[in-house]
């Protein structure tokens, strides 16, 4: 999205693929200024509520937990039928199994090979990210703090500390709600908290007309 416009003072954005190409259909304006208050509402009362991240951390450690164990299996199975042949073969030449039992398996086993290192390539690696308790109480603490300072943050004068807090926000997308609402879905990225890759966790807020403090959906 992009400015596209004020009224009354008041900074609007579009959707920029309608304003340029008309491939989207959705050419509806949204105030700006609705749009950054629900997103900074909803990322302090995150920051203020640290244990909501923990409680997302421990079930983001046992996804990846079964996705080690699923590869895992995976490469057991693997390992076996790429003996197999060699078995097969064995087996060939002390004539304890006939040609054509060999040439009907051996190819049955070469794709079972073939789609078992297909099913691996995709597979997702194992990663867990561990993190020391004490190291995780003082981030609790640490985000507590921010999310007090911020309250009282200057746009010009406290520009670190906005840019650390845009560090959270991977993007934000706005939809379309009912009665002339529209909902605003945060994604932020969780490598600033934790150091890992850039995995996301997010959730809506809802903006309207008559803004209040934000009313929270997921």
């Amino acid at each position: 999205m992009s400015r596209h416009g004020a009224s009354s003072g008041v900074a609007r954005v579009k959707c920029s693929t309608h304003t340029e190409s008309r491939t989207c259909d959705n050419g509806r304006r949204y105030r700006l200024d609705r749009i950054e208050t629900a997103t900074i509402s909803a990322v302090r009362d995150k920051l203020d509520r640290p244990e909501g991240l923990v409680r997302w951390l421990d079930a983001w450690q046992a996804d990846r937990r079964a996705e080690g164990a699923a590869r895992a299996r995976l490469m057991t199975k693997l390992a076996a039928r790429k003996a197999a042949p060699d078995r097969l073969s064995s087996r060939l030449i002390y004539e304890r199994i006939t040609e054509e039992f060999f040439d009907r398996e051996a190819p049955q086993l070469k794709e079972q090979i073939a789609g078992l290192e297909a099913r691996l390539s995709v597979a997702p690696p194992p990663r867990v990210v561990t993190i020391h308790p004490a190291a995780l109480a003082a981030y609790q603490a640490g985000m507590k703090h921010l999310a007090e300072v911020l309250r009282g943050a200057d746009p010009d004068e406290d520009r670190e500390l906005i840019d650390s807090f845009r560090a959270l926000i991977d993007r934000v997308i706005v939809h379309d709600g009912e009665d002339g609402k529209y909902v605003i879905e945060i994604v932020g990225v969780l490598a600033p908290l934790v150091g890992a890759d850039a995995d996301v966790l997010g959730g809506k807020v809802v903006a309207e007309e008559g803004f209040e403090p934000p009313t929270h959906g997921l």
